[in-house]
């Protein structure tokens, strides 16, 4: 039996999207056209952030000199350029091809696949709605914020972060799941694609526990984890072989950055400062205690809600809003690249208002971060929208959580509001 189906048989196996209307079908192209652009050009005329445009470079040169010694050589004292796994350093390596080949500044080139993804998102994003039942206007406006959204333009466009690169994968294997029949063929190309993503960054493991509240049975929920497990575990292959220690110690040495935002703000507001360009500050000793145990804290937050919707069958859309608020409410920091994770599965469930609310409450606080405008304490400004942005998503995933505990277990559509 074959496991892996052709494009025409996605389409026509569970149903596709009705076509948008000819009009719908021009904005949408100047949408998608127009996002591109202007993030193209922002990405060649400026650096981005610098550390993370510097780590490219020092991938990319270690790629060079001695591939397989590359964990060893670009982490350590004082920085660690590359605690991901590899899924992304063909990327680099093709996008060092390009800007041999065609020239310009290759802190361009290397955000180009990020920039790409944000286009391809929107399209799955407005897909999938319309396939539920959305009508033309909702499916654009669902794909303007993510095209014209600054959440994502700003990670995609300027910092140079490959997010939306790494979550493609995972919001492709949400938009396949409802298409092909339950099985292991889609149990195969579904966990292929999240496991694409986990290559590339770690975090869209977590879209796993989207999925497998609608398997048909414990078979294909198992095949979906070996596979997506396997995928990252075959592309580190050779770097373990080669380097063992040196890759392992990298991975294990990532660290989310504490005082941007999450619970770390709540705890210490003074840690603000060092992101808004003010003071150096030391770790108090319960952010330091928060910060060794941060990947326990998030898993144990998250964990119930993985539970509720797995008891009420939560349809994967709806679920994966639900696991990022989780994960949101409940991770000790939260830096503006975050936000990619999850709001394109939002958009797919239907809460349109809510991403743009996100957006437009990121706008402030991101300005003060990457640009430092206002000379002197932004940290009493800085600090209550950080805290007032994560009270709205501790309200949000109470909502969602009583909605989904008190609605009869079955698949929940897509809320397309």
């Amino acid at each position: 039996m074959r496991l892996v189906a052709t494009w025409g048989q996605l389409r026509t196996m569970r149903g596709q999207a009705p076509p948008l209307g000819r009009q719908a079908v021009r904005v949408l192209v100047l949408l998608i056209g127009a996002g591109l652009i202007a993030r193209v050009v922002v990405a060649f005329a400026t650096y981005g952030v610098t550390y993370d445009i510097d780590s490219y470079v020092a991938v990319d040169g270690a790629l060079g000199d001695d591939p397989l010694q590359l964990y060893s050589i670009v982490n350590g004292d004082p920085y660690n350029r590359w605690p991901y796994p590899s899924g992304f350093l063909p990327v680099i390596v093709l996008m060092h091809g390009f800007q041999s080949v065609f020239g310009g500044p290759f802190h361009g080139w290397v955000q180009l696949p990020q920039i790409l993804a944000d286009g391809a998102i929107a399209w799955l994003v407005q897909s999938f709605l319309g396939r539920h039942g959305a009508s033309d206007r909702t499916r654009l406006v669902a794909a303007g914020l993510v095209m014209l959204g600054p959440a994502f333009a700003l990670i995609s466009g300027f910092h140079g972060q490959l997010d939306s690169f790494a979550i493609l994968p995972a919001v492709a294997a949400v938009y396949v799941w409802d298409l092909l029949p339950p099985g292991p063929r889609r149990a195969v190309v579904c966990g292929l694609l999240i496991g694409v993503g986990v290559a590339i960054k770690t975090s869209p493991g977590l879209m796993l526990f989207a999925l497998l509240p609608t398997a048909r049975d414990n078979r294909e929920r198992l095949t979906l984890a070996a596979v997506a497990g396997a995928v990252p575990l075959i592309g580190l292959a050779p770097w373990l072989l080669a380097d063992p220690n040196g890759t392992l110690e990298a991975l294990r040495s990532h660290r989310a950055l504490p005082g941007i935002g999450g619970l770390s703000v709540i705890v210490q507001p003074e840690l603000s400062q060092l992101w808004l360009g003010r003071d150096l500050v030391s770790l108090s000793p319960l952010t330091d205690w928060l910060q060794e145990r941060q990947t326990l804290i998030a898993a144990l937050g998250v964990a119930p809600f993985a539970a509720l919707a797995y008891a009420r069958r939560m349809a994967p859309a709806q679920a994966a809003t639900l696991l990022w608020l989780a994960f949101y409410a409940f991770g000790i920091a939260f830096a503006f690249q975050y936000a990619v994770w999850g709001l394109p599965f939002a958009l797919m469930a239907g809460y349109l208002r809510p991403v743009a609310a996100v957006q437009a409450a990121l706008v402030l606080p991101a300005i003060l971060v990457y640009w430092k405008p206002i000379d002197g304490p932004v940290e009493w400004l800085y600090v209550p929208l950080m805290i007032a942005l994560w009270i709205g998503i501790v309200f949000a995933l109470v909502r969602l959580t009583r909605g989904a505990a008190r609605a009869p277990a079955h698949v929940v559509s897509p809320a397309t509001t």
